[in-house]
C-alpha cells in the first residue's frame, strides 16, 4: 500500500515554501482495517489519526460537518467532510503555526476490469473565511494544502 500525506503550500514568504510528508507503507490487515485507520469523519479518532501521522508537529483538530451520504449502508469511511487543523511546524524559530480549512472525501474506487480496489483519501483546501476565521490573534496563519 502507498499513502502520500500533506503537500502543504504557505501563502506568505516564512522559511519553507513546501513542506512535504511521504511514505510507503506495508501493512497485515484487511483494507477495511487500513481505511478506518487513516479515514474519519468524528473529531476523536481523526484527532488520534492526526497526532499518528504528524505526531508533535500536530497541534489540534476538529471535523466540522460530515455531508449526507448519497448511498446508504457504506462503511464509515465512506463520506466528504468540512475539517480544520493546526500544525506546528517543525522549528518553531518564527513562531507561527499554521491552520488548515479543507475538505475531505475518503472512500474506495474499485476497477471492475482487473478486480481491484483502491482507498482514497483526498484533502483539499477550502476558503470559508465568514464559517471558518483565521487565528492570527493565537499566531496561526491560515495556509493551504492539498493530500492524496
Amino acid at each position: 500500500m502507498k499513502t502520500h500525506f500533506i503537500d502543504m503550500e504557505n501563502n506568505s514568504q516564512r522559511a519553507h515554501a513546501c513542506m512535504l510528508y511521504r511514505s510507503t507503507i506495508v501493512v497485515n490487515a484487511s483494507f477495511s482495517e487500513v481505511m478506518n485507520a487513516i479515514a474519519s469523519c468524528k473529531t476523536d479518532e481523526y484527532r488520534k489519526q492526526m497526532r499518528g501521522l504528524y505526531g508533535s508537529d500536530f497541534v489540534d483538530g476538529v471535523c466540522l460537518h460530515k455531508l449526507p451520504q448519497t448511498k446508504q449502508n457504506r462503511p464509515a469511511y465512506f463520506y466528504t467532510a468540512l475539517k480544520w487543523c493546526v500544525l506546528q511546524p517543525p522549528s518553531k524559530v518564527n513562531g507561527l503555526g499554521s491552520d488548515f480549512c479543507f475538505l475531505e472525501y475518503a472512500g474506495i474506487h474499485k476497477e471492475t476490469e482487473v478486480n481491484e480496489k483502491m482507498g482514497f483519501c483526498i484533502q483539499q483546501s477550502v476558503s470559508m473565511d465568514s464559517e471558518v476565521p483565521d487565528f492570527a490573534h493565537y499566531g496561526l496563519q491560515r495556509d493551504t494544502f492539498q493530500r492524496t
